[in-house]
Order: C-alpha cells, then sequence, then structure tokens
C-alpha cells in the first residue's frame, strides 16, 4: 500500500509541474506578444533584427539608395528654378523651388539629421532670393507705369509686391505713398495752373517771343537802346521769360564796358589838361636881341660918364 501511494504521489507531482511549466510557457508568449505590439514601428527597437540576419542592412541600404535619388531629383528642380530666373519667369521659377521646399520640410519632420536641415535652409534661401527677384520686377513695372500716368495700375503692382515677398513691404509701401504723394501733387498742379488763371496767356507768351526775336537782332547789330526797349515789352507780357532775363544782363553788361572805357579816356584826357595847365612857360631869348641889349647899356653907360 504505500508504495501505491508512492507511485501516485509522484504521478500527481509530475503532472502539477508539467501544468505549471505550460502555464508559465504560455505566460512568457503573451509577454513577448504585447512587448512587440507595444513597439511603434520605425523605431529603433523595431529595427532590431537577430545577428544571423542581413535583413537591416538591406533595409538602409534600401533607404539610403531613395534618398539619393529624392535628392538628385530636388537639386534638378532647383537648377530648373534657376533657369527660369535667368528667362525672367518669376513665378514658374518660385512655384519649382517651393515643391523641392515643401519636400524638405515633409522629410525633416520624419527624418531628423543634419543633411536634411542644411537642405533645407538651402533651399529656404533660393525661395527668399527668388521672390525678391520677383517682387523687384514687379516695382521697376510699377515705377513704368506711372510714368505713362498709369496711376491705378501702379498701386495694383505695389500691393502685389507685398504678397510676393514680405521682405520687400517697407520698400513697397514707401513707394506707394511715393505715388500718393505725386498724385496730389498733379491734381494740384492741374488746379492752380498759370492758363485757368490767365486764359489770354497763350497769346502774351505768343507776343514776347516776336518781341524777344526783335531784341536778338538789335542787340547783334549794337543797337543796344532799342534792344533793350524791346526786352522791356517782353517783361510786360512775359514776367518771367528767362531768355529776356539772360539777354538783359548781356545789354547792361555791354553798357557797363563801353561806359568803363569812355570813363577811363575822359579820365586821362582830363589828366592830361590839368598837368598841361599847371606848367609854368619858359621862353628863351633870341641871340640878336642879347647883343643889342649890350650895346645899348654900354651905350648908356658912356653917355652917363660923359
Amino acid at each position: 500500500m504505500c508504495k501505491v501511494a508512492q507511485k501516485r504521489s509522484f504521478r500527481l507531482l509530475t503532472t502539477v509541474v508539467a501544468l505549471l511549466w505550460c502555464a508559465v510557457a504560455a505566460a512568457e508568449g503573451g509577454i513577448r506578444q504585447g512587448v512587440n505590439r507595444s513597439i511603434p514601428r520605425g523605431s529603433q527597437l523595431d529595427q532590431v533584427k537577430p545577428v544571423t540576419s542581413n535583413f537591416s542592412i538591406d533595409v538602409e541600404n534600401k533607404y539610403r539608395h531613395d534618398l539619393q535619388k529624392i535628392s538628385e531629383a530636388q537639386d534638378a528642380q532647383m537648377k530648373k528654378a534657376l533657369q527660369l530666373l535667368k528667362a525672367q519667369e518669376y513665378k514658374k521659377a518660385v512655384d519649382e523651388a517651393e515643391k523641392v521646399l515643401n519636400e524638405l520640410k515633409l522629410q525633416a519632420s520624419e527624418v531628423k539629421g543634419e543633411i536634411i536641415s542644411s537642405r533645407l535652409a538651402e533651399a529656404e534661401a533660393l525661395v527668399e532670393r527668388l521672390r525678391i527677384a520677383w517682387g523687384r520686377e514687379r516695382l521697376r513695372e510699377a515705377h513704368k507705369a506711372f510714368q505713362n500716368k498709369k496711376l491705378e495700375e501702379a498701386k495694383v503692382l505695389v500691393t502685389e509686391v507685398k504678397l510676393i515677398c514680405p521682405a520687400l513691404r517697407e520698400e513697397a509701401e514707401r513707394t506707394n505713398q511715393y505715388f500718393i504723394n505725386s498724385g496730389k501733387y498733379e491734381k494740384f498742379s492741374k488746379e492752380t495752373a498759370v492758363s485757368l488763371a490767365n486764359p489770354q496767356l497763350r497769346t502774351l507768351r505768343e507776343e514776347a517771343a516776336t518781341l524777344l526775336a526783335e531784341a536778338k537782332v538789335f542787340f547783334e547789330n549794337k543797337r543796344y537802346d532799342q534792344a533793350l526797349n524791346k526786352i522791356e515789352q517782353v517783361y510786360l507780357r512775359d514776367p518771367f521769360n528767362m531768355e529776356a532775363v539772360y539777354l538783359a544782363g548781356q545789354i547792361y553788361r555791354e553798357f557797363f564796358t563801353k561806359g568803363y572805357y569812355r570813363h577811363r579816356a575822359d579820365f586821362e584826357l582830363q589828366s592830361a589838361y590839368t598837368t598841361w595847365q599847371w606848367i609854368e612857360p619858359v621862353f628863351e631869348a633870341p641871340e640878336a636881341q642879347k647883343e643889342i641889349s649890350v650895346q645899348e647899356k654900354g651905350d648908356s653907360l658912356k653917355a652917363m660918364s660923359d
């Protein structure tokens, strides 16, 4: 009986141990499955593979190959954007560069790396350069439109500059203010024009031009008084005629020159006359008169002695 009881106890113990081992194995498998589910895809733990497998190396090489292809395509797009810039097709150039910029922003959000960051900065600089060139071209078109008296079109172009390139916003606002001030000045000039205040201005200026031509003829013939008379008549019709002012200056210069030389001649004449008047004349007696006077003097002395 004791042996039978021992055998039954041994079998029961063996069964219990087997059941416990199965329970432990099942629990370990559940834990591993839960751990695998908790690891996010793309993380470093997910890329851990058995040492005997080359799966991680293949994946890394494929990723590098794909990244190189993407980078080459992006470089081609940036070169195309620069070619469009030289052709002055600014909008197409900006569109090409912004496509590259958006792709790099997406890559930078998924993969952190120094290469992606540097390429992203390069693309941002290219887009900024293209937008500045585009904005400056719009500013040139705005100035051209303003010179052609198209003020509204110029204002629209300046507004486009603010949207195209925020870096040129201040310059665009200054240009817009200049256009507004110039428009106000032009309107004020038209409202206060001399032709409105004096409708006969055109006729008076034509008469002044005729008189000025006559004055020039008199001046060339050295008839300065008559030329000056014509110029005074010009002043009555066009007080701000600069040609008349210049010709009058030439006439007065001739008057001054001629008067200076006349004054100098009169002064020299008067000086010579005065000098001549103050000189005392000395007359020399003739030789015959001296001999007669000596003889007469001797005769008179002889007569007195007798």
